[in-house]
Parts: structure tokens; sequence; C-alpha cells
């Protein structure tokens, strides 16, 4: 079993890209994504933006592909955020970092439900 480092961030990074459908894949073939974890608890993720319209689509239609062969419920793809690509998004990215998340890992509180007392 693995134990976190009690002193130490841990960062997880190259996801495969079916598990980042909005980050952009590197030329090693990876999704170029990472997410943050203290003690086990993630604090924040972040990932550069897939900004090709084309393959943004293309990997919307392969999810829905994949959902339907296992008889989830299917969802409509919000053609404005792709006539949005289609106008234009400069290279970018994020990263959220979870405020309660923060206050867990200061005060070492166990459940997120203990941030709101």
């Amino acid at each position: 079993e693995f134990q976190w480092p009690a002193d130490r961030l841990v960062f997880v990074e190259k996801y495969p890209p079916y598990q980042a459908a909005l980050a952009r894949v590197g030329n090693d073939g990876w999704a170029e994504r990472f997410e943050v974890y203290w003690q086990g608890l993630e604090l924040a993720n972040a990932f550069h933006e897939l900004n090709d319209p084309v393959l943004q689509r293309a990997r919307a239609h392969d999810d829905l592909k994949k959902k339907q062969a296992m008889g989830k419920s299917l969802v409509d793809l919000d053609e404005e955020f792709f006539r949005a690509l289609e106008y234009g998004l400069p290279p970018s990215a994020g990263i959220a970092v979870g405020l309660e998340r923060l206050y867990m890992a200061l005060f070492r509180l166990k459940e997120i439900r203990q941030v709101s007392k």
C-alpha cells in the first residue's frame, strides 16, 4: 500500500489523454496535466488547455462513443464552446486550488465537512 510522505507535497503528472479531456497532449503522448497532493489530500490540479477545436471535438465524440458502448447516458455537446474554440483561444493553462482543501491541510482536518464547523 502506498504511504503518502508526511513532510512534502506529491505531484502526479503525465495523465493518459482519456483522463484529461480538456488538456493538451504533448509530443510524448501524455496529457499535460498535474495534480498536487499533501498527505493524500488533493490540493490542486492544473493543465494546459487544449485549444485546437478539431482535436477537442474529436475527443468529445470519442468520449460519447465510449459512454454509449457502456450504456451510460449521453450529454449534448456544447456547441457554443466549440464555436469559441474556432474563434480562437491563445495558448493557456490554469490551476484550480481548493481553498477548503488548504484549510483542511492547515488545520489537519480529515473530512471536508469539518471545514464548515
